[in-house]
């Protein structure tokens, strides 16, 4: 989830976002929620924190982003 500046970051727009897609996982079942982000994204990972995602000390598979260099997971 990415997040232009034109589309006022800060704004509330991610923590929205997140809650839809948290609520979606919850509603079908899902067991964890794995999210992939850069170091210097510090404002995502304060919000993934916000919402109950645990640091990670390694990727949980190969889905493709190879300039990730931090995982985080949320148990339901």
């Amino acid at each position: 989830m990415y997040f232009e500046k034109e589309a006022r970051r800060g704004k509330g727009w991610g923590e929205k976002m997140i809650d839809i897609c948290l609520n979606h996982a919850k509603e079908n079942d899902f067991n964890i929620c794995y999210i992939e982000t850069i170091s210097f994204m510090i404002a995502a990972q304060k919000l993934y924190l916000k919402k109950g995602f645990k640091h990670i000390y390694k990727p949980m598979g190969g889905i493709g982003h190879t300039n990730c260099d931090v995982w985080m997971k949320k148990h339901f």
